[in-house]
């Protein structure tokens, strides 16, 4: 697992890399902040997104 972050202005960026089939630490990164109230958009490579919220 690797996460890399970048931000610029008012937003902030997070790119997660992983060979685990599963994205559970994913999952449950993007859960924590939408349960702090931060929007947010998930972009993937073919991984089915789910609704975070």
């Amino acid at each position: 697992m690797k996460c890399s972050v970048c931000s610029y202005g008012d937003e902030l960026v997070l790119s997660f890399a992983s060979v685990l089939k599963q994205p559970y630490l994913q999952r449950r990164v993007f859960r924590e902040l939408v349960k702090e109230g931060v929007k947010i958009k998930i972009e993937s490579n073919g991984v089915l997104n789910e609704n975070m919220s």
